[in-house]
């Protein structure tokens, strides 16, 4: 069965230190099949076109083994849409945005452009959630649902103190996906019987073990079918431009 982790820091940041090699023995170490790289705070911030240049790279050097989600601070602006358009058609496989350190609330229309780019490219986009007053799992709703051609992962299920917005996220909003990383036992096993076709595992590693992640996310459902779509497959379907399976 395919294991694809779907956040996994790259670079070293203030907070954040992982590098290539590190990686890849935590994959094997895991029996990590994959994962999604993703830059550390100061690409998030301010360095993003080095940032993306990083993980292209790891990327080429890795076909098989890494996706990349690129950055762009949505305060550059026209700055940013180049960018992220740029990092698309270097093979880059979806956007990675933690609006609490880049400095704006999901559902501001600042973010607008970059989504458009993402609607464009027919990649996915994934928000880091539950850092008050930027980060709210609802205000990604909002902002799904005003891309709706648009699929977004939710990071951490709004991991936990906004776990109770789950499900008003996810109404009406099939293009919601939630990533499993810093949640709680309980919220994992929840979501993987409520929204079976819409989980997907991640780590977030360092700031977490990779294989304590992993094992929760194991140990949340029987049905083998439900299982592979957590850990692959449900990912896979949202890669349009990257789904090299």
């Amino acid at each position: 069965m395919l294991r694809i982790d779907a956040h996994v820091n790259l670079g070293n940041g203030r907070y954040k230190k992982q590098d290539i090699a590190t990686i890849l023995k935590g994959m094997e170490d895991n029996g990590i099949d994959r994962c999604v790289l993703c830059p550390v705070e100061e690409y998030l911030t301010v360095y993003n076109g080095e940032g993306n240049r990083m993980l292209t790279e790891a990327c080429r050097q890795y076909p098989d083994r890494f996706y990349g989600f690129a950055v762009a601070n949505p305060w550059y602006g026209e700055r940013a849409v180049r960018m992220l358009r740029e990092a698309f058609e270097a093979g880059l496989h979806g956007a990675f945005f933690v609006s609490s350190l880049q400095g704006f609330s999901i559902d501001d229309d600042i973010v607008d452009p970059l989504m458009e780019v993402c609607r464009e490219f027919g990649r996915p986009a994934y928000f880091h959630t539950a850092t008050p007053a930027f980060a709210l799992p609802l205000q990604l709703a909002y902002l799904a649902r005003r891309f709706p051609e648009v699929d977004f992962i939710m990071g951490h299920c709004g991991a936990n103190d906004f776990v109770y917005d789950i499900d008003a996220s996810m109404y009406k909003t099939p293009n919601l996906y939630l990533e499993t990383s810093l949640s709680y036992c309980e919220t994992i096993y929840r979501v993987v019987e409520q929204y079976p076709d819409r989980v997907i595992f991640g780590s977030d590693s360092p700031r977490s073990p990779q294989g304590f992640e992993l094992g929760k996310v194991l140990k949340s459902t029987g049905d083998a079918s439900v299982m592979e779509n957590v850990l692959s497959g449900n990912l896979l379907r949202i890669l349009k431009g990257g789904d090299r399976s």
